[in-house]
């Protein structure tokens, strides 16, 4: 058997050789024996004949294209007639599924925001070296073990977008699987929609005090790494928060956590409100997922509390 794509369309070429010895006879496409020939006869999966064809005995070969009405596992068997006797059918063999539908290869991932919708855009190339009509790609969204949405896209087609938002979430993977017709072949790995997205966490984050009616307050500011915001896209200050009562072989530290939503950069502290061994890390979150944490920083602490230097006393009666 072999395979070839003409005009999008795969085209299986059968071909034997007879077992019918007749002195003085060659198949050369032009003589014939009158009352001899193959039969070649297409099968489904539960061996209900699809289609017969004649071949007369002058030919050893016949051609068949994956059409409308024949599924990807159709079998074929031959066999050899003269008049009405009939030899035995061959066994069966596969006529297209032969053709190893290997899982797509060469997968990338990119993303952009789209009218605030962190939006990603997933492409691949086809593991076979034809494509053609009839030949798709399935791609599943996974969360957990359930798959929450499936996509069949045309050859002609090797790339897939979709948004966060309901039902895809931070934690959402997907697959693709090569499919030809009802049959479904090789599947790649699970692998996050997101993964490759980074929430690295602010950058140039400083501290700046000011004393106004008898308060100290802190101004944390910073600079985004994720200049394009999106929605379900935050800021995250945790504040951790030293008790001093607690025994320091005990876990002695108390947190609290400021979610800012809009583009700020900087976030005001009072010490009215906080402890003077307040300290903070900044990081990014989406729903439930967190990205890594800055380093942490001193809130008020940082504030050089040194004793005064040159003291000089200047006696007055």
């Amino acid at each position: 058997v072999t395979h070839t794509v003409e005009n999008d369309t795969l085209t299986a070429l059968v071909e034997w050789d007879h077992a019918v010895v007749i002195e003085g006879f060659t198949a050369d496409g032009q003589t014939s024996v009158d009352g001899m020939g193959t039969v070649v006869k297409l099968w489904d999966e539960e061996n209900n004949l699809l289609r017969s064809k004649t071949v007369p005995l002058s030919e050893e070969f016949t051609v068949f294209s994956l059409d409308g009405d024949l599924p990807w596992n159709t079998q074929f068997t031959l066999q050899t007639f003269a008049k009405e006797s009939k030899g035995d059918n061959t066994e069966a063999e596969d006529l297209f599924s032969k053709i190893d539908l290997a899982a797509p290869l060469d997968i990338e991932i990119d993303y952009q925001v789209i009218d605030d919708n962190l939006t990603v855009e997933i492409r691949w190339a086809y593991s076979l070296h034809e494509v053609f009509s009839g030949l798709s790609t399935a791609i599943d969204l996974w969360e957990g073990d359930t798959i929450i949405s499936t996509t069949n896209l045309p050859h002609s087609e090797n790339s897939f977008s979709c948004a966060l938002g309901h039902p895809v979430t931070w934690n959402t993977m997907f697959t693709l699987q090569t499919t030809a017709r009802e049959y479904k072949g090789a599947q790649t790995n699970l692998k996050k929609i997101f993964g490759g997205f980074l929430l690295s966490p602010p950058r140039d984050i400083s501290v700046r005090h000011s004393y106004r009616e008898d308060e100290l307050f802190a101004m944390v500011l910073w600079e985004n790494t994720i200049e394009k915001r999106f929605d379900g896209l935050q800021t995250v200050i945790n504040l951790i928060i030293k008790d001093e009562k607690v025994r320091r072989s005990e876990n002695n530290e108390i947190q609290k956590t400021v979610f800012i939503a809009d583009e700020n950069t900087a976030e005001k502290f009072s010490s009215a409100d906080l402890p003077w061994n307040t300290n903070f890390t900044l990081q990014y979150a989406v729903g439930d997922q967190r990205g890594p944490e800055s380093i942490s920083m001193k809130l008020f602490s940082d504030l050089d509390l040194a004793p005064p230097e040159e003291i000089s006393v200047t006696p007055e009666v």
